[in-house]
């Protein structure tokens, strides 16, 4: 099963790639050079049976510490450079992309959804009918 964090990684390895000049920055650090900001906007899980789970994980991207005009033509790279993200022998496929300006003191944000299922992982159940070596039902 991959994981949000490999989702993440893979991101950030697309943008290194593509934005050889532009540093992916961590939420962390309050770093005022030009460079993108990655961070997970939100996570939903939606239940498709017992144990299989969909998941829409939305990424968010905002190039800071750049006048607004040059982060809006971001928009078309930033859509090709996460349309399909690979990592580890494993691809994700971006399924919506918006652009939003930003508010007062924020630049522009950029969000990429991936949808993956999940395999829940749990220990085997007794059902019944299962028997016991004495014919008893468990």
């Amino acid at each position: 099963m991959m994981s949000v964090q490999h989702l993440r990684s893979c991101i950030t390895g697309a943008l290194e790639q593509r934005f050889v000049d532009i540093p992916v920055i961590s939420n962390d650090d309050p770093s005022q050079t030009p460079g993108f900001r990655l961070f997970l906007v939100s996570a939903a899980y939606d239940r498709q049976r017992e144990d299989r789970y969909a998941a829409v994980y939305r990424f968010g991207v905002r190039y800071e510490g750049v006048p607004v005009s040059e982060a809006e033509v971001m928009a078309d790279a930033l859509r090709d450079a996460l349309t399909l993200v690979e990592g580890d022998g494993v691809s994700y496929r971006s399924v919506r992309q918006t652009w939003t300006a930003g508010a007062a003191g924020e630049a522009a944000l950029f969000t990429a959804e991936y949808s993956l299922y999940l395999q829940s992982e749990r220990p085997e159940t007794v059902r019944m009918g299962q028997f016991t070596e004495e014919g008893r039902l468990k």
